[in-house]
Order: structure tokens, then sequence, then C-alpha cells
């Protein structure tokens, strides 16, 4: 078996993170995969990390750069890049590869089996609806897309429950070409370091991922002020890069906060962020699937989040990390204060998370199950 992974890159996000694992496996497993990466020249800065990791992994890539997300000359290159290497199968990611692969099965070859992963939603509709289906409309081009793509793709996978109910509900999708495998990675082992610089204050908590309004770093600043009430050296970290940046920044100074709230920036050794503070913190509106909770679990520190998918389908409450009433600051803030007063539960919490973390979120797991779709879409 043959198989060419295709996606358009811009940073190293969850999407990446899974090709860079999952390829590898593939060819451990004795399936030929390769991939080939999509990129604009403007996104160049942040494309090349990933590109040192796929050489580390020695995986086999290829690469088109483009000044445009659709024209009949990209989707030339891609269709004679395909023709050439004669593969049997193709495994989209993200709705930019949808769409191309879509549009070549049309017109070019029409012999072509596509397996699609959808790892999220449009992040402007999930910001606003979460995975409430009823909102969906023909007139929302992402949508449009997403429904026309999905009649050329074969099988799609998506890596949560509430990522599959939409595509299902929403009838982009039907529920016989459709199947929820979660993530698995297997995430380095972390040795918690002795005296770290990533203890900034007695009590800390962090919040790790891009700086977009999705993320709901919002309404952990906003209950910041009676957090430091009882715990008046309290600090919380927010780690990541985006958008977002300014208006949060903008936030702290109107509510005085810029002694207690530190913005690190991207950073590369976020286990060890996570493992320094007190909580890992992840008021999200909703998630297409969450990396930061399973590198949370792997950290050993004790996760909070709202309870939204897909946060919810991976986090057990009270067992393996807190879910609270989505967007109920009150029931937040009191939480935040119980845990951080109870070190045992933190440290109960955090075992059982990392138990779940190393007995079911693993990469053997995850690739069995997308072979078997392999298997199945070209069986058929």
């Amino acid at each position: 078996m043959k198989v060419l992974f295709v996606q358009k890159i811009k940073a190293l996000f969850g999407s990446e993170k899974y090709l860079l694992e999952t390829i590898p496996q593939m060819e451990a497993r004795g399936i030929t995969s390769e991939l080939l990466v999509v990129y604009q020249e403007k996104d160049w800065e942040g494309v090349k990390p990933i590109l040192d990791r796929v050489k580390e992994k020695n995986i086999r890539v290829h690469y088109i750069n483009t000044d445009s997300d659709l024209s009949y000359g990209l989707l030339r290159q891609i269709d004679q890049h395909i023709k050439n290497g004669q593969y049997d199968l193709i495994h989209t990611n993200l709705i930019h590869a949808d769409t191309w692969l879509a549009l070549i099965k049309t017109f070019f070859n029409r012999k072509l089996k596509i397996v699609s992963t959808k790892h999220n939603y449009e992040e402007a509709y999930m910001d606003k609806h979460g995975f409430d289906p009823s909102q969906l409309s023909f007139f929302q081009r992402y949508y449009f897309l997403s429904y026309w793509a999905e009649k050329k793709i074969n099988y799609s996978i998506t890596i949560s429950d509430g990522l599959n109910k939409l595509f299902v509900k929403g009838k982009i999708s039907s529920p016989q070409k459709i199947r929820t495998i979660p993530y698995g990675f297997d995430l380095p082992h972390f040795e918690e370091v002795a005296e770290s610089r990533c203890r900034l204050a007695p009590h800390q908590l962090v919040i790790v991922g891009r700086l977009l309004s999705l993320k709901g770093h919002r309404f952990v600043i906003k209950i910041l002020p009676q957090l430091l009430e009882l715990f008046p050296g309290l600090k919380l970290l927010i780690i990541g890069i985006g958008e977002e940046e300014e208006s949060l920044r903008e936030l702290v100074s109107q509510m005085n906060l810029k002694e207690q709230v530190v913005f690190t920036g991207y950073q590369t050794n976020v286990l060890e962020w996570m493992n320094q503070s007190d909580l890992v913190l992840i008021p999200s509106v909703s998630e297409g699937f969450g990396i930061v909770i399973l590198e949370a679990f792997n950290s050993r520190t004790a996760v909070v989040a709202f309870d939204v998918p897909a946060p919810n389908e991976i986090i057990e409450h009270q067992k393996t990390g807190i879910l609270i009433p989505p967007f109920d600051l009150e029931q937040l803030k009191d939480q935040i204060i119980q845990l951080l007063e109870d070190k045992e539960g933190r440290e109960r919490l955090a075992k059982n998370a990392y138990d779940k973390l190393k007995s079911y979120y693993t990469l053997d797991r995850m690739t069995d199950e997308i072979i078997e779709v392999y298997e199945e879409v070209l069986a058929s």
C-alpha cells in the first residue's frame, strides 16, 4: 500500500503533529507513506520548524509553493504529483486539501480514493456556536466547501465525537462514511526538573495554546481579581502566540493585572511549564480535540476545563480532571480555589489522567484504527 498525505501547512499545530507521528508509524507497519506540503511564501517562517522535524523522522516529503489557495495551476501540480507517485490512496487533512482533491477527482482523476481527517471546523463558527449543527447553512462558504468535498471523499475520520456529530447532524457527511478515531500520541516521558525556571510564583495557573478567542483566555482573566484575594502571590501564565494577544493584554491592563499575568510567548518546553504549575486551565469554547489536554496529562498536572466538546470526551469529571458547566465563571473560580487548597486532590487527578493517557491515547491504537479505514476503502 502506498499513501500520500496532503495538507496546506502554515505552522506547527495539532494536525501537523498528527502527520509527524502518524507517517513514521505507517512506514513501520509496511505502508509506504509520503507527505505533500503545500505552503505560501508568507508562511515560510512557520513552515521551517516543521521541515526540521520531518528530516529528523526521515519522512519522504514533497513541496509545492503557491501564491494562491486555489488555482488551476495548483490543482494540476498536485494531480501530476499523484500520477507520478502512483499512490493507492490519498489522505487529506483540513479543508484546503479536501477541496483540492475533490476538485482533482471531479475533473482529472475519477479513480482517486480519498480518506480525509477532520481535525476541526471553521474557527469563527466554533467560537460563536461550538458544535451546534443548527446554525450551519449553505450560505456559509466553509459549509458549502465541506459539504461538496465530502461527496467526493470515500471515507472521513473525525478526531472527536463532537466533531463527528457536527458533520453528521449538519448533513455534511453520512454516518456510513465517517467514524471517530481520537488522537493517540506517544508523548515523551517527562521527568520533573528539580530547580526549574518555570516556577514563577507560590501559586501558579497556566493556559497553553494559540491566543484565539475560541480558547477562552478572557474567562480566566476576569476571575483573577477574586482569586488574588485568597492567593495574593498567584500568577497566571499565558503560553502561546496568536491574533488575540493585543486584546488580551489590553484586558489585563484595564484590570490592573500586569504583575499577575505573564505572557511568555511561544515555548518549546510546555511540559515543564505545566508541571511547574498547580493547574492547567483549558477554558475553550470548544475544541476539535485538544492535544494540550494530553500534554497536561503527560506533565502530571491536574486539568480544569469547561464541559464542552471535545474536552468532555477526554476528561472524566472528578477522576482525570474537572469539568465546569460552560462559561460559569463562579463555579470556575470556586473549583480553582478548592484545588489550590487541596494538593492531594490535584495529585490524585493527575495520576489518574496520566494512567488514562498511557492506556488509551496511544499511537499504536490510533494507527491500527486508521489502517482499518484504509483497508476498508481499498477493498470497496
